[in-house]
């Protein structure tokens, strides 16, 4: 199976498993491939089609345009039955519990990291995620509970083309 991990940071694997080929812009993450994205560089293009894409607490980091055309190159990188994995803060449930840290980092970004790397850029409700990756050219899209981080503030979105 081909998996990519994109916005990695210092993760192996999202789910524990082994072969995930790392992608991040931070080379103390030690990722297989240094890159700032948007674009998908051409290595990666060039290992497609992917079976599982994933993309952890890293859509929000992205200006909203950004995120729209990382949506829409990522589409033709997937094999037909593959899958895009996305999980990111609920913008809406963040904003109702301002008064909480992990809350507010959910809007903000990583108070515990002040750069602007780990700054977000934007935030999305399962709705609004939905029309983006809809957009971007996938048809069959689900979201529910996060696998990973705060189970009461992050969603979960997977999307097969």
């Amino acid at each position: 199976m081909k998996q990519l991990l994109l916005c990695s940071g210092p993760h192996d694997a999202p789910y524990g498993d082994s072969g995930w080929f790392r992608l991040d812009m931070d080379p103390e993450t030690k990722p297989d491939l240094i890159a700032k994205i948007p674009p998908i560089p051409e290595e990666v293009r060039s290992m497609a089609p992917w079976d599982r894409i994933a993309l952890i607490h890293g859509i929000e980091h992205f200006y909203f345009w950004e995120a729209r055309q990382l949506i829409q190159e990522l589409r033709p990188l997937l094999a037909a039955d593959g899958i895009l994995i996305l999980e990111q803060p609920d913008i809406s449930v963040c904003a109702a519990h301002m008064n909480i840290p992990a809350f507010r980092d959910g809007i903000y970004g990583d108070s515990a990291k002040p750069t602007a790397e780990y700054a977000h850029r934007y935030g999305y409700t399962p709705a609004t995620l939905v029309n983006m990756v809809r957009d971007g050219g996938f048809s069959r899209i689900v979201y529910g509970m996060p696998l990973f981080h705060n189970v009461v503030r992050d969603f979960r979105l997977e999307a097969q083309p």
